[in-house]
């Protein structure tokens, strides 16, 4: 009697333990400001108060392509037909195949049949998936131990950041970036402590970011160089004690658990891939094909082990100088007594400065003070840089925690030939794209492929690949950069002073393809554009340029009203390719 009663002592207060363990990682006073946080974004960018024109929500893609597909699907759904194709876009658009449409996520598909305004069903669904954001920033960086303080200001710079307001038109980015920071957290924790729940959970999350819209962000650049520290990092295992045996485990369940989530994703990917296939048959080998090509499963799973070789965007060239120069800046600043702490306040100050100030004091604060940006007319490319900033943040604290946990990275960071060997491949790179314009004279000199428009081909590629390679270095060297300084141990001050110098090189370098590629408001696509143009068959193309003035008639599909048609006239349409899948102007 007595061995049961202690049983159950000690099981009641493991109870009362794990219950404590909760309420301190998420109480309610979290929620609440959660979810104050969350209505104070819904009042700022789509229903502010004093009444005044929304300034992102309603523009650009919102009005353009979102919400005329919204109401598309709707209609079919209500009548009882899966929406295959879609006449009133892109002279034919295959809705089923391209995850951009939404189709899939279950966000946008829990609402998409309901019998409404459309542009309201818009709003809720941008608020859950700023409610998904925000609780899924907040996991991530409990996981990493973080304090409450500094859990609130990452939060806050995560929702409030370039995805959120640089992208508010566009749930689609929106989307994917709501299940990256709970992906982060799933991982670490199915690393700590290996189990086959764990794996399905982790799955789950990656079959969502595959089916959310932009899935190529899930396997490109900075995040998959973060996932694959996650699953790497842990061959020196937790808390300094190093078993192979375990180590191998754990980085069998984060493989498994992708794969797993792939496979989830499959009903979505394979239509997509297999209609792909089909429409490159005899078709000429141009820069839009490959682009496409690119972002289908098999070369994304193929990114899962090579971080970066994908495109992070067609428009992010411009700023690969400013998001080294911002890196270099906080290492310094992660030299203070708290760094954590420090790290996350001036993402939190950088993201709020640019979301809350108003839109002629951020435009002058970014327009003025950066020349290359004065001619872009675009702000929301801006924000971008500042989401990728914070996503090295989200890096970066990752590594903190397997570095601390883990001897062995210690030694290793400390040796001086990394530093060298990192440096020198560094200045490689940077003297790279010095010559880009060289790349492109060459490539051009060269006889072009079939199909290519006037060496469009060569240029994409040639800029294709010393972007993605030198993003990628940078990528590495900024998390070495900014980690090293939390350890006992500075790296040698030359990295710092040749980090300045390196940075310095690539901002010039960024400043003349800039010159280059804004001349025009839409330059910055027109080598995707003229190279699918010059592709097209002769009457898809002439079918394609009417579109570009009959596209009105989209709008009004399911009643948006004349008011949408006339901000459409006032906002000329651009013919915006879709290069995500082979379309049939192919």
């Amino acid at each position: 009697m007595r061995h049961t009663t202690e049983i159950n002592r000690r099981s009641n207060g493991e109870i009362d333990r794990r219950l404590s363990a909760v309420r301190t990682f998420f109480s309610w006073r979290d929620g609440a400001l959660l979810l104050l946080a969350v209505l104070l974004g819904y009042h700022h960018f789509i229903y502010p108060f004093p009444p005044r024109a929304p300034r992102f929500t309603l523009t650009y893609d919102a009005w353009q392509q979102i919400l005329p597909l919204t109401m598309f699907v709707r209609d079919c759904l209500r009548a009882g037909v899966f929406p295959l194709w879609c006449p009133y876009m892109e002279a034919g658009y295959p809705v089923y195949l391209d995850p951009l449409s939404m189709l899939y996520h279950p966000v946008y598909a829990l609402f998409a049949p309901v019998r409404a305004a459309a542009i309201y069903v818009f709003q809720f669904q941008f608020v859950l998936l700023m409610v998904l954001m925000a609780v899924s920033a907040w996991a991530w960086l409990r996981a990493m131990g973080i304090s409450h303080p500094a859990a609130w200001l990452g939060t806050a710079a995560w929702i409030y950041g370039g995805w959120c307001v640089g992208h508010a038109q566009h749930i689609s980015a929106t989307a994917t970036m709501a299940a990256l920071p709970m992906l982060f957290a799933g991982f670490i924790a199915l690393a700590r402590r290996p189990s086959g729940r764990g794996v399905f959970g982790c799955a789950l999350l990656v079959g969502l970011a595959m089916v959310s819209g932009y899935p190529p962000l899930f396997f490109t650049g900075l995040y998959n160089l973060a996932l694959l520290i996650l699953g790497l990092g842990y061959l020196a295992w937790r808390r300094g004690t190093f078993g192979i045996g375990r180590a191998f485990h754990a980085l069998g369940m984060v493989m498994a658990a992708l794969a797993l989530g792939a496979l989830i994703a499959t009903p979505v990917w394979l239509p997509m891939l297999l209609h792909g296939q089909w429409l490159s048959r005899g078709r000429p080998l141009d820069y839009a094909t490959v682009a496409a090509y690119l972002r289908l499963p098999a070369s994304a799973l193929l990114t899962a082990a090579l971080p970066g070789l994908t495109h992070i965007g067609g428009n992010f060239h411009c700023y690969i100088g400013i998001l080294p120069l911002g890196l270099c800046a906080l290492g310094l600043i992660a030299l203070w007594r708290r760094p954590r702490i420090a790290l996350l306040l001036t993402m939190a100050a950088a993201n709020l400065l640019l979301a809350f100030g108003s839109d002629s004091f951020a435009r002058a604060l970014a327009y003025d003070w950066l020349p290359m940006m004065d001619r872009i007319a675009n702000p929301a490319k801006l924000f971008l840089g500042f989401a990728m900033l914070y996503a090295l943040t989200v890096a970066m604290l990752t590594l903190d925690v397997l570095v601390r946990e883990a001897p062995a990275w210690r030694r290793w960071f400390r040796r001086r030939r990394v530093w060298t060997l990192l440096l020198a491949g560094l200045a490689a790179m940077t003297g790279l794209m010095l010559m880009h314009a060289c790349f492109i004279h060459v490539f051009r000199r060269a006889a072009p492929m079939p199909g290519a428009a006037g060496g469009d081909f060569a240029e994409g590629a040639s800029r294709w690949l010393t972007e993605e390679i030198f993003l990628l270095i940078w990528s590495g060297a900024a998390l070495i950069f900014v980690v090293a300084p939390w350890r006992r141990r500075a790296p040698p001050r030359f990295v710092y002073g040749a980090a300045i110098v390196l940075t310095a090189l690539d901002m010039l370098s960024a400043f003349h393809r800039c010159r280059d590629y804004a001349a025009t408001p839409d330059r910055l696509n027109d080598y995707v554009r003229q190279s699918a143009i010059a592709a097209a068959r002769p009457s898809v193309r002439e079918s394609v340029l009417k579109y570009r003035i009959d596209n009105h008639a989209a709008m009004t599909l399911g009643g948006a009203g004349p008011s949408s048609l006339s901000l459409m006239e006032r906002q000329p349409q651009v013919i915006m390719f879709n290069t995500f899948v082979p379309l049939p102007y192919l």
